[in-house]
């Protein structure tokens, strides 16, 4: 089964991050999966740790980072500008898991 899964993070989320990303991809580690992450312009930069961290392994990686936080209320401009990236995407998946820290 072919799965990607869309991984939004902010700076309020790195110490928890790449354990639920973690466990997510050992779960999944029988399966092909992608994996898309948003950063929402996070200080420390945690989308690119979590895909430095990550990358090498089974899964494919693919980083988003916002210029500009959007925030707490913009919490769903973030997520169908994530969409509308993976809709635009020339690549088929069986499902899309929309995963928080």
């Amino acid at each position: 089964m072919r799965l990607l899964i869309f991984y939004g993070v902010y700076e309020g989320e790195k110490t928890i991050a790449h354990h639920s990303l973690g466990q997510a991809l050992d779960i999944l580690k029988d399966h092909q999966v992608d994996v898309l992450v948003l950063d929402d312009a996070s200080p420390s930069h945690v989308g690119q740790q979590l895909v430095d961290h990550f990358q090498g392994g089974k899964a494919r990686f693919e980083l988003l980072r916002l210029e500009h936080t959007v925030g707490h209320r913009g919490y769903i401009e973030r997520v169908f500008g994530a969409f509308r990236h993976i809709a635009g995407l020339n690549e088929t998946w069986d499902y899309v898991l929309r995963l928080d820290a």
